[in-house]
């Protein structure tokens, strides 16, 4: 009777059985279904006694798991890096230096301090002309202002901001426009000088009961000024000299609506880089 003894390939629990059957079904406790088959056998615990059969089995299992062994360490070695190979800056380490040939012998060096020549003399600029290194200077042409893309009174232009205020900054704000007006020359809360339209006027005889009192006093002190044209100070001491009843054209660039307190409807209509262009 040939005794062997088994191992679970899942838990490594051992069964020992009597003249197992080549293929037969062997059970573990951990679930593990295995057959009976020499290459799960184990040897016999010590103490055991092994027939002739009984070492042959044990001999072939551990050649066998010698060759597995063998054959993963082959498989899982890393393998040898290759030589590194020198890099530029190896390379250039091991770069032989030449010496740099001697200069021929019948070759006569020159003097190390050449004889200084005497700077060329300039030229004499021809009466009347300025020295080529002085530059005539000329006082820069006065700028022109753009084109207007529309000259409009000031009464319309505040007006048209009132009405349609979307329809007002798509046609004006951007664009350079020309204004008539009649106003007068003021600075705004930051010292900026402006000439402030007259958009609304006093009315004749007596004030309306409907008037708020703002606009009770403005009809005896004028009301504040609807349209701002920012000028230069240069610009604005000009107008300064001019009648306070003569029309005056102003070209520039139209910021569009501002709402401002203490004004007529709330709001003024602002233009910025502003040009006398006629006092009438």
């Amino acid at each position: 009777m040939t005794t062997q003894t088994f191992a679970c390939p899942a838990c490594g629990s051992k069964k020992t059985l009597d003249d197992p059957r080549p293929g037969e079904k062997l059970h573990c406790t951990c679930g593990m279904s295995y057959p009976a088959s020499p290459v799960f056998a184990v040897a016999a615990p010590v103490g055991d006694r092994l027939t002739g059969r009984g070492w042959a089995v044990a001999v072939s299992f551990a050649l066998l798991i010698g060759s597995a062994a063998a054959a993963a360490w082959l498989m899982t070695r890393p393998a040898a890096a290759p030589p590194e190979r020198p890099g530029p800056v190896a390379a250039a380490t091991t770069r032989v230096e030449h010496p740099t040939p001697p200069a021929p012998a019948d070759v006569t060096p020159g003097p190390a301090n050449p004889p200084s020549q005497p700077p060329p003399t300039p030229p004499t600029p021809a009466a009347g002309n300025p020295p080529p290194d002085r530059p005539a200077t000329t006082a820069p042409p006065t700028p022109t202002p753009p084109a207007a893309a529309e000259c409009v009174s000031a009464v319309k232009l505040w007006d048209a901001f009132d009405l349609d205020p979307t329809a007002a900054a798509a046609k004006y704000a951007g664009k350079v426009v020309e204004v008539r007006a009649h106003g007068r020359v003021a600075k705004d809360s930051l010292g900026r000088p402006y000439f402030g339209a007259e958009v609304v006027k006093p009315r004749e005889g007596r004030p309306s009961a409907r008037l708020s009192p703002e606009e009770r006093r403005w009809e005896v002190e004028g009301y504040p000024p609807s349209v701002r044209c920012y000028l230069t100070p240069e610009q604005a001491a000009a107008l300064e000299e001019v009648p306070a009843g003569r029309e005056v054209v102003i070209r520039g660039t139209c910021v569009g609506r501002k709402d401002m307190q203490d004004v007529y409807r709330g709001y003024i209509v602002e233009l910025v880089n502003c040009a006398v262009v006629a006092a009438k």
